[in-house]
């Protein structure tokens, strides 16, 4: 996300939002119920004697702390000690950063060297945490590391903002050095229309996080009280919170439905609870964003991300005024599985099943690093390189095997702030393809942080825009289903991958979508129109019909709303994913095109850092940028170009085609 350099977790500067731990590490979170394609090239012929890791290889797959971050917890502590008399020191700089260019250079050493030492000792404590929830006195450091930190570099961002345009000149005149932080001291004086005097800052500080903060801790709490139940299948009962792959992929389909249908009446019974969060999240957020002297909340965010309001909407509607080309997609794939499995209706749970009875095929973490060792590849040596570093199990770089009391997370997240070889978390790592998605995804990240490393980019420069960051990750992800798709002459196969490359594509329209939906719920729940779950769902279902088949009057997917965890998590997050798969198309279609160009081009952005803005990044190393009409246009021409790919390998494979101009309406994939 794009937001002022100098802030480290500071909510008296003006930031995107309150990122507690998460903001120290980078999270691909996935929704809970959300139903994506299984796809994968190395099918098994019975799932259940499937074995993700050898024996002998799962213990391998765990954490070295002490290898990557501290010795013993003992030499943490220490440590520690000496960073708060850091944090002590850096205060000797309050008030005095206008006095001269030395005092202004010198502080901004002293925050470099602060900075990746904050993050070690956050990423190191979170890490902790997360492989045994038990240790609760490990979160607990982590948070009054960060709440001090704050408390002590504060004041940091406020003076730089509080610099006059003639006292910057002079400074730079007097020590060309200065120079150096260009960027960052330009970034933060964006925001002299919208800073508060030191007190309010502080004030802010300290009273935003109790605004802010619980109901994503509600919304968690919510989902791990919930009792989601057991669902029956034919090998047993499975629990559906703990094998939610193993059911939304198995071939019956109603197992799958049952799984489906037991996870949204889960939910619906805390019902008000979860509209009770997000409402109270939209109306302090929009009240904070009016003291910080925005109009409302979503303005503020996209400030932050070097966007207008009025821009935002127009690419949202810009989108949905296309969504003829998701329908089509959606609706191609509903008619294949009519006819594949002799279905009379399609619903949503149906879109996992596999063709022609194929087993769902998985891959053992020897055959997954394998894979996307070979997929990255092309990047060039050195992506290769800190790729099998990564992966592989001596390093210590990797949790993913599946351990008691570790952190239960759908998703994963890949840690890169702290300065030294980044790391890698999931909560269970099962063999399916979105394992290896949600792998290739993180991973993308912490190679990209350890090219910046090896690049010597200056710590104040490491932090990326989410959207920009996030479409490095999603470009692997293309990657991953394109190579699958090519590498495979069985047709069926050929039809997954094809599939899951749309699936992946097409996540324009979702981003699209759910971003649309959360700013309007900032506008009308100001305006009190929108006041109860029924009034969300209400919203949600009418815009959502706008993007997708499977809204409306009708919609076999009730709440959403609580499916979007990040509108509890990471209010206005969303928009990230949707500017981070348009650039990741692009660059998908450049890669294509001329490999050999895009990919020196590509390896120079990475390895650059963010020292400037990321349209001024993306027009010197891609020819490309956020606003150019044709990012929407080109991404638009793949996604129509693949999907008439697919088209002809349905019909080449005796699947239905649907004719030019037939119109297919809702009711064809609703039960009656």
């Amino acid at each position: 996300m794009n937001r002022d350099p100098m802030t480290l977790n500071l909510p008296q500067s003006v930031r995107e939002e309150k990122r507690s731990i998460k903001s120290l590490v980078r999270i691909h979170l996935v929704i809970l119920a959300a139903l994506a394609l299984s796809l994968n090239a190395i099918p098994v012929s019975s799932q259940s004697k499937f074995e993700p890791f050898p024996p002998e290889l799962a213990s391998k797959y765990h954490f070295d702390l002490s290898r990557n971050f501290f010795a013993t917890p003992e030499v943490a502590e220490a440590d520690r000690k000496i960073l708060y008399q850091a944090l002590a020191d850096f205060g000797q700089w309050r008030g005095k950063l206008s006095a001269s260019a030395e005092n202004l250079y010198r502080a901004f050493q002293a925050f470099e060297l602060l900075q990746p030492k904050i993050n070690l000792h956050l990423s190191y404590l979170y890490l902790r945490y997360s492989m045994d929830t038990r240790d609760t006195a490990s979160r607990d450091a982590q948070q009054k590391i960060e709440a001090d930190a704050n408390r002590a570099m504060g004041f940091f961002s406020g003076e730089i903002i509080r610099l006059d345009e003639s006292t910057i000149t002079r400074f730079m005149k007097e020590l060309p050095a200065l120079k150096t932080y260009a960027y960052a001291i330009e970034s933060s004086r964006r925001f002299q229309p919208y800073t508060l005097s030191p007190e309010q800052q502080e004030f802010l500080a300290n009273a935003a996080p109790s605004m802010t903060n619980w109901q994503g801790e509600l919304f968690y709490q919510l989902l791990n009280t919930t009792d989601f139940g057991v669902v029956h299948t034919p090998e047993g009962d499975l629990d559906l919170a703990k094998n939610r792959s193993k059911i939304i992929n198995h071939p019956d389909p109603a197992v799958r439905a049952a799984g489906f249908k037991q996870n949204k009446a889960a939910l619906a019974t805390r019902r008000d609870l979860y509209a009770f969060a997000l409402l109270k999240t939209i109306r302090a957020r929009n009240q904070l964003a009016r003291v910080r002297r925005f109009p409302d909340y979503p303005t503020e965010t996209y400030f932050n991300r070097f966007l207008t309001k009025k821009e935002v909407t127009q690419l949202l509607e810009d989108v949905a005024k296309h969504a003829e080309i998701n329908k089509r997609y959606e609706r191609l794939r509903v008619e294949r599985i009519k006819r594949d499995k002799g279905y009379s209706d399609v619903h949503f749970w149906d879109l996992t099943a596999t063709l022609s009875d194929t087993p769902v095929p998985r891959f053992t973490i020897e055959e997954g690093t394998r894979l996307i060792k070979a997929v990255i590849a092309p990047l060039g040596s050195e992506y290769e390189r800190e790729m099998a570093a990564l992966l592989d199990p001596a390093n210590g770089r990797l949790d993913i095997a599946p351990a008691p009391n570790r952190l239960n997370r759908s998703g994963g997240f890949s840690n890169a702030g702290s300065g030294r070889n980044s790391v890698f978390f999931t909560g269970a790592y099962e063999g399916y393809l979105e394992d290896l998605i949600i792998l290739i995804h993180e991973a993308g990240h912490a190679v990209q942080s350890n090219l910046m490393n090896n690049s010597n980019v200056r710590p104040i420069y490491r932090n990326g825009p989410g959207y920009f960051t996030e479409s490095f990750a999603g470009f692997n992800e293309l990657l991953l289903a394109d190579y699958l798709y090519r590498n495979t002459n069985d047709k069926a196969l050929k039809i997954y991958y094809l599939e899951r490359f749309l699936e992946q594509a097409v996540e324009i329209f979702k981003g699209a979508r759910e971003s649309l939906v959360e700013q309007q719920f900032y506008e009308e729940v100001e305006k009190g129109t929108v006041r109860t779950a029924d009034d969300i769902e209400a919203l949600t279902q009418k815009t959502g019909a706008r993007f997708s088949i499977w809204f409306g009057p009708q919609s076999e997917l009730p709440m959403e709303w609580t499916n979007a965890n990040l509108y509890y998590v990471w209010p206005m997050y969303r928009l990230n994913y949707l500017y981070s798969k348009l650039l990741a198309i692009k660059y998908f279609d450049l890669y294509t095109r001329d490999p050999g160009r895009f990919v020196k081009s590509y390896q120079g952005l990475l390895r650059n850092g963010y020292d400037a803005t990321p349209d001024v990044l993306l027009e010197k190393f891609i020819g490309t940028n956020t606003r150019d009409p044709k990012l929407v246009n080109d991404a638009l021409e793949v996604i129509t170009h693949k999907t008439d790919e697919l088209e002809q390998l349905y019909a080449s494979a005796g699947q239905f085609r649907i004719k030019p101009g037939r119109e297919q309406g809702n009711h064809a994939s609703r039960p009656r």
